[in-house]
């Protein structure tokens, strides 16, 4: 696992190599670098390193490969392609077994790596879309600026998949995130950033009113004029939606693993085919803790552990803190503790309460009010929580320090401004 992130369920105290599990109910630990492959049915990794080729993996046959329509466009890095102008990356052959499928059960998963190359676009741009141009669609994973953007089309939506859902803002970043969205039978849409619901909605309808003859397309419409630009490291279609613990699974096998899927079913193979793109109908704007758990595995298994649940579970003892980390020392739960204080040396600690499941983000200021770090710490279980900055390269001086939760529900909760001083 990642240093800091615990599966939702377990709470965690860890302490000079004491770790103490506590699980409040039946609870799957995923392995890490173990994805869910259950009716997954289009796979991109991005690891061929050179070509104008980017292979279907998924194992589910016919394969959708993509073609780079302007591979000058691209960079490939290790595991991952970087598109820094406008191309697309587009099939020449039917996505049949993505419409069968997702018909047959009229749920979805979408879900990307990615690393936004600015927070300026829009259209919304697209990361993945199964389309014809930027006004007819099965489906699109989007981004609008600093929002995250969902189109699908149902029998109670238009042919362009509006309206749309957006999360919002400031989601999209410049950092690598995991973005995920899944549809299920009943309308329930959920958007996933970083293993987190950030937004739901419901989408009435069904997908029996897709068009055949659109293709898969990423990075872009096959008019090209919903450029996305940045990394891509992943993205995978599923033909049913993920639940939670299938979202923060995939999002601790990283957005790099080495995955060897089986093929689960063979889809109708289709002529490849070629077709002129419709003329472009622009539509209206769319929108740490450094306590460490190691999971390490050599195969692709899930462990599965199961007790007696327990409403209220509570550790009969919580393992010495370190110096300085004293808890009686909050003020209050909204109160932050930063030690040392003048810190000097290369790291700074700030201690906090996590009252549910949530991201962290702490904002350091100088005293000119100029933002210096941004430090945002993975999902993060209720209780004691420990950050940590390096100082290696700050400046000496005075810094404020502001600490941001953020829930599921769309609920935050700031921190009391902390004031604390670098020395060198």
């Amino acid at each position: 696992m990642k240093p800091g992130i615990f599966p939702p369920g377990i709470r965690f105290w860890g302490q000079a190599g004491i770790i103490l599990f506590f699980i409040s109910a039946a609870t799957a630990f995923p392995c890490e670098g173990a994805r869910v492959t259950t009716d997954l049915i289009l796979l991109y990794t991005f690891s061929e390193g050179s070509g104008s080729t980017v292979n279907d993996t998924s194992g589910v046959t016919p394969a959708i490969p993509l073609t780079i329509n302007n591979p000058a466009a691209v960079q490939w890095l290790a595991d991952a392609i970087d598109v820094n102008t406008t191309t697309s990356f587009s099939s020449s052959v039917t996505a049949a077994k993505v419409m069968t499928a997702c018909q047959s059960s009229n749920e979805l998963t979408l879900e990307a790596w990615v690393k936004a190359d600015n927070l300026a676009q829009g259209g919304p741009a697209r990361i993945i879309s199964f389309s014809q141009d930027s006004a007819y669609r099965n489906f699109t994973l989007g981004a609008e600026t600093t929002q995250y953007v969902f189109r699908v089309r149902t029998t109670d939506t238009s042919t362009n998949g509006t309206p749309e859902f957006f999360t919002s803002p400031g989601l999209v970043t410049t950092n690598l995130t995991h973005v995920a969205c899944t549809r299920n039978s009943s309308g329930q849409v959920a958007i996933y950033v970083d293993s987190l619901a950030v937004s739901t909605t419901t989408i009435s309808g069904n997908f029996s009113n897709w068009d055949s003859l659109h293709s898969i397309v990423a990075v872009n419409e096959l008019t090209e004029d919903r450029p996305w630009w940045g990394e891509v490291h992943l993205i995978a279609v599923y033909s049913r939606a993920l639940n939670s613990s299938e979202i923060y699974q995939n999002f601790l096998a990283g957005a790099n693993p080495a995955i060897s899927p089986t093929p689960t079913r063979t889809a109708t193979s289709s002529p490849t085919r070629t077709r002129t793109p419709t003329p472009s109908v622009t539509p209206t704007p769319d929108l740490n803790s450094t306590s460490t758990a190691t999971a390490t595995s050599t195969s692709s298994r899930t462990l599965t552990i199961t007790v007696t649940p327990s409403p209220t579970p509570t550790p009969t003892a919580t393992p010495p803190l370190p110096p300085g980390e004293d808890p009686s020392l909050l003020a209050s739960e909204k109160d932050v503790m930063v030690y040392p204080s003048p810190a000097k040396g290369d790291t700074v600690y700030f201690l906090y309460y996590v009252p549910w499941t949530c991201t962290v983000t702490n904002e350091i200021y100088n005293v000119l009010g100029e933002r210096v770090a941004t430090i945002k710490a993975y999902p993060q279980t209720p209780g004691r929580h420990r950050m940590t900055w390096d100082i290696r390269d700050v400046a000496p001086g005075v810094y404020f320090s502001q600490l941001r939760l953020k829930f599921a529900w769309e609920l935050t909760q700031d921190f009391d401004q902390k004031k604390f001083v670098i020395i060198k």
